[in-house]
């Protein structure tokens, strides 16, 4: 017996998800790979006009740079019925993001970056619209890399209403990509398959009917063919969780492995660690000086102790190639039981790649 969700359901769900993927695919192909002859049954082309939203209004971008469009006007008439319009929001009014994700169709994509986008964002998922756009496929890995863009419900709504007030209806609305001289991302409602025209002919309706009935014959046959295997189904889970286990473990060790060695690499390559400090001063002061006591800050060391050497332990000191400044912070004071020159001084360190040569103590 199954616990849980119902696996039908599911299961359906996921067939409705792969037809609807099958669909798109075939007619995003047709669409492209036809010849004109035969795309003029499926696609009616317009030319596209880009337009702009302004805070008076909307603009027409055009290759000399923009036109205000009026409300009512013979242009607006002539852009809603011959052309495909396009809205094009700022860049900064779009979220956006790229990831690495293994080849699947742009509806898995969606839902796995919008999975991982609302999980981490301030507001709620009902307040934002979001798209993914496919920029370059790994010629060596079956990976694609995918750009995510997120855009608030209410600048779409702005959008649209700015539209409205002129009297056009837009197919997308999305950011401009100035390399490409296109559209990026739709955050409008769109149908399972979007590509048809709104004048759908019978040749539509046939074949969209011929794609749902094969369909519908598939996920009988598949359904039935599944509960009949679904408690050895069960079995087969179980033992896959059972031989996963060890590798999700082997996997979760190596990644604390390779976070523990960048940890470490980052703490040994600071060359103002106090090792590579003590080290540097102790090697840079005078013959006869002996150090009485060392404090070690990041930036800042101070040091105290004796030295037959007072005349020359400053300049001793800032030869030192992490050393920037050193300075006495107090009088000398001169120790007659050890006929030696009693100092305190002051040692800023540098603190950037550039003042820090590279030496031999770098490596160690």
């Amino acid at each position: 017996m199954s616990t849980g969700p119902n696996p039908l359901k599911s299961k359906l769900q996921l067939v409705w998800i792969n037809l609807l993927d099958l669909g798109s695919a075939w007619i995003s192909t047709l669409s492209t790979t036809s010849p004109s002859w035969l795309k003029r049954f499926f696609v009616h082309e317009k030319p596209t006009a880009i337009l702009r939203p302004t805070t008076e209004g909307l603009e027409l971008v055009e290759a000399g740079g923009f036109r205000p469009l009026e409300p009512g006007s013979k242009e607006t008439a002539r852009l809603s019925k011959s052309h495909h319009i396009e809205v094009a929001l700022r860049p900064d009014q779009v979220f956006q993001r790229q990831r690495w994700l293994p080849l699947a169709s742009s509806r898995r994509w969606r839902s796995t970056l919008d999975l991982d986008f609302q999980s981490n964002a301030p507001f709620s998922a009902n307040e934002v619209i979001s798209d993914v756009h496919l920029v370059e496929i790994a010629p060596t890995t079956k990976r694609g890399l995918i750009k995510h863009g997120v855009c608030k419900v209410e600048t779409v709504k702005d959008a649209l209403e700015k539209c409205r007030e002129v009297g056009i209806i837009p197919n997308r609305v999305g950011i401009f990509d100035t390399d490409t001289d296109s559209l990026h991302f739709n955050f409008l409602p769109r149908t399972a398959f979007g590509h048809f025209s709104k004048k759908a002919n019978w040749t539509n309706i046939g074949m969209m009917g011929l794609i749902m009935a094969f369909g519908v014959f598939s996920t009988t046959a598949y359904l039935n063919q599944l509960s009949g295997h679904e408690e050895d189904m069960q079995v087969r889970v179980a033992a896959s969780k059972a031989r996963a286990l060890p590798v999700l473990q082997q996997q979760e060790e190596a990644i604390n492995l390779i976070e523990e060695d960048k940890f470490l690499r980052e703490r040994f390559s600071d060359r103002r660690r106090f090792l590579n400090v003590y080290e540097e001063l102790t090697l840079s002061l005078p013959q006869g000086t002996q150090l009485e006591s060392l404090n070690y800050n990041p930036g800042l060391v101070r040091i105290t102790g004796y030295t037959d050497n007072s005349d020359t332990i400053i300049g001793d000191l800032e030869a030192a190639q992490l050393v920037e400044r050193a300075a006495f912070t107090a009088p000398l004071r001169r120790n007659t039981q050890h006929n030696r020159d009693h100092f305190q001084i002051e040692v800023s360190l540098s603190n950037t790649s550039e003042q820090i040569k590279l030496t031999e103590l770098a490596g160690r």
